[in-house]
């Protein structure tokens, strides 16, 4: 897996995962036990590479730093807490997971907000140089969010909150750009 910098890139990339893990676990469901086993060990497999290619995007930030650390937690908590021999209880789990990784969305979109009113109080010339970093980040969610399909319900609901992301980001772009 690539390396994925900053706390929105790498809380877009473990929640399109999602869907694929619940796919191959529902898969795995009927499968004899060694190839359950196969199976889990590559949702686990995945998992491990995503919290080890997640990084800051500026190390000195402590709270990004922490954000990401978090999310990186959900993926180990499902990684431990996936096993072949109890396929429903994994489902359940990836879906406590998928509704932490929720709420942690709704709060860095809550820091989005936040960061508009500070963003005013302070010289915008590094900001917008930071928003000329994070327009190439949005491209890479943009286009993860292209390889979604619209007919398939969970896909289709990562989908729209990746809209959201990118709309509040391009919507911070313009305040920025115009001030």
């Amino acid at each position: 897996m690539s390396e994925i910098v900053g706390v929105e890139a790498a809380r877009a990339v473990l929640e399109a995962m999602l869907p694929g893990i619940r796919a191959s676990l529902e898969a795995a469901r009927g499968l004899p036990a060694d190839q359950r086993r196969n199976a889990i060990g590559q949702i686990q497999a995945r998992l491990r590479d995503f919290a080890n290619s997640t990084r800051a995007a500026r190390l000195s930030d402590a709270k990004e730093v922490a954000q990401i650390a978090e999310i990186d937690q959900i993926a180990r908590d499902l990684h431990s807490r996936i096993s072949a021999d109890q396929i429903e209880t994994s489902l359940t789990e990836l879906e406590s997971g998928a509704a932490r990784l929720a709420a942690l969305a709704a709060r860095l979109g809550n820091l989005t907000s936040d960061n508009r009113a500070a963003a005013k109080s302070i010289s915008l010339d590094p900001v917008k140089k930071a928003v000329d970093t994070m327009t190439a980040m949005v491209d890479s969610v943009k286009a993860l969010k292209s390889g979604l399909k619209a007919d398939d319900p969970d896909e289709a609901r990562v989908a729209a909150e990746i809209q959201k992301l990118v709309d509040q980001f391009q919507t911070l772009r313009a305040a920025i750009s115009s001030a």
